[in-house]
């Protein structure tokens, strides 16, 4: 865990603005300009997590609160523009089906302040540590299935999905669940020492 300070408030914030100034360069699409593509958010997940020792981000804008004004604004942005809120009943936005449902989701978050926006944080999104018992504790859990090399079907359930991650964790990598979740087209595919030498290869860690 990481001690809070300004250093590291600071280390976070810059890490922010450096992710979303490539990502500025990268899209034309307005409702997309603070949001992440799956790449980015891996990406973001391997350096947050190293540079922040496995630290949560809502810990984080908890302490700068109260004492740092700008970036608490800039990580609750990036927090709100990158779908780490808990779902959005669909029933709320279907009587407005021709608003992107996207621009509503941040539209909500927008009008959330700091003490909201730590209530309705979803642990369990993309940043944060990949929880099998909780993913796979709803009664009809989503289960992900990729075509090895051979063309069978490998099925990404409770079990499968906890090997992955301890492959992760075996890496030296921190377990957050877009990278977790990421690996598996990886291990059906047989590339999975190809996805993780990528990781570590990733700019940007000191």
């Amino acid at each position: 865990m990481l001690k809070i300070n300004e250093q590291s408030i600071q280390t976070l914030q810059d890490l922010i603005n450096e992710t979303q100034q490539r990502h500025k360069v990268q899209t034309t699409v307005p409702n997309l300009k603070y949001t992440l593509s799956i790449q980015e958010k891996i990406v973001f997940a391997y350096q947050y997590h190293e540079l922040m020792h496995g630290t949560s981000i809502i810990d984080i804008l908890k302490q700068v609160n109260e004492t740092n004004p700008e970036s608490r604004k800039i990580i609750s942005k990036f927090i709100i523009h990158n779908n780490m809120l808990k779902p959005y009943p669909d029933s709320r936005y279907e009587y407005i089906q021709s608003t992107p449902k996207i621009s509503i989701l941040m539209e909500r978050g927008m009008g959330l302040g700091t003490k909201e926006i730590v209530r309705e944080y979803d642990h369990q999104n993309w940043l944060e540590p990949f929880d099998e018992n909780a993913i796979f504790s709803a009664k009809y859990p989503s289960i992900t299935s990729y075509q090895d090399k051979d063309g069978n079907i490998i099925s990404f359930d409770k079990e499968n999905a906890t090997k992955v991650k301890l492959a992760i964790i075996e890496q030296g990598i921190f377990p957050a669940r877009r990278i977790v979740e990421s690996a598996y087209s990886h291990v059906a595919k047989g590339t999975f020492d190809k996805y993780v030498k990528a990781l570590k290869n990733i700019k940007g860690v000191k």
